[in-house]
């Protein structure tokens, strides 16, 4: 608790607050000057009159900034609400962005796996076509094997119509 003996309107009063020393030092000189600048402009007046007008004029500044202030905290209270719109869409965003990378990244492991299985199966096609040649060298000398047999049996019928006509 500060107590501080300030001088307002050529009387001394004793003050006592919270507020730091310097602070209710401020406030006094203000009441003084205020009280000062309305005696000046108004020099008929009674001192009780002076200081109830420096009240009044003093509580409209005071209302005149309440007033201000709430006018600016309106101003800001928009942006500050679309401020906070934008946070909640960017978190919003950040959640789907979270799921769309967890998609992708199962995307990613399906195409891995499709990558294998395509690797596989290339492997197999290459092995069928590998079986298909060799076959098909196999039917070709299983042709010649044929043919060749089928000439011999034709020589072989040739040589026994020889025969049969020589008897």
């Amino acid at each position: 608790m500060n107590k501080v003996t300030v001088k307002i309107a050529n009387h001394e009063y004793t003050i006592v607050g919270e507020e730091k020393r310097e602070y209710l030092l401020q406030l006094a000189a203000h009441v003084d000057e205020q009280i000062e600048a309305t005696a000046k402009a108004n020099p008929k007046l009674s001192q009780v009159m002076t200081a109830v007008l420096t009240s009044i004029n003093i509580a409209d500044e005071y209302y005149s900034e309440v007033r201000k202030n709430l006018e600016f905290k309106k101003t800001l209270s928009e942006p500050i609400k679309e401020l906070e719109d934008c946070q909640n869409q960017i978190k919003s965003l950040e959640r789907v962005i979270a799921l769309k990378d967890d998609e992708l990244g199962k995307k990613d492991i399906k195409i891995e796996e499709w990558k294998v299985l395509a690797t596989e199966k290339d492997n197999e096609i290459t092995s069928l076509k590998s079986n298909i040649i060799e076959t098909e060298h196999r039917l070709i000398e299983a042709e010649e094997i044929v043919n060749d047999f089928q000439n011999r049996l034709y020589e072989l019928q040739l040589k026994i119509v020889d025969l049969e006509e020589k008897k």
